[in-house]
């Protein structure tokens, strides 16, 4: 099945970082033409409940052969992780996206069309070829999404 280029995958997300993604297209506060239509519709607790389903799941990331987590954007492994599995609650997992999709993404934070208190300031400071590099690095890495059992 292709991946669609303009959605993430979300299986093995924080349960936290879902539900504050889902509730921001709900308010307002984040937009997309699709999301904040499903999300208009849906109470805190519906949230709150697809936000759990989709974290009890578990994402599994393995870099290509012969690459190194040393070659990993410096600027991302902190809260992303080399691997693209986010070490932080309120970060995305990366592994596996489609590259337009992270490219995107890091452009909008850089333009202003997406504010994050950290996001927003690396994203300013980084080139159309360093963005594309971050996206290249992450959607090369193999993901898989398994349910926690």
């Amino acid at each position: 099945m292709r991946r669609s280029q303009s959605a993430p995958h979300i299986g093995g997300e924080p349960k936290e970082y879902l539900e504050a993604q889902l509730m921001a297209f709900k308010t307002g506060t984040r937009e997309h033409e699709m999301m904040s239509v499903v999300t208009a519709g849906l109470s805190a607790q519906q949230i709150s409940d697809v936000a759990a389903w989709y974290a009890s799941h578990k994402a599994v990331a393995t870099l290509a052969e012969g690459v190194s987590e040393d070659d990993a954007p410096q600027a991302c492994v902190s809260c992303h992780g080399a691997d693209g599995i986010s070490v932080l609650l309120d970060a995305p997992n990366l592994a596996g996206e489609v590259n337009i999709y992270i490219d995107t993404q890091l452009k909008a934070f850089r333009l202003g069309k997406r504010k994050h208190e950290i996001m927003s300031e690396i994203s300013a400071n980084l080139t159309d070829q360093e963005i594309r590099e971050v996206a290249d690095w992450y959607s090369n890495v193999q993901l898989e999404i398994e349910p926690i059992e």
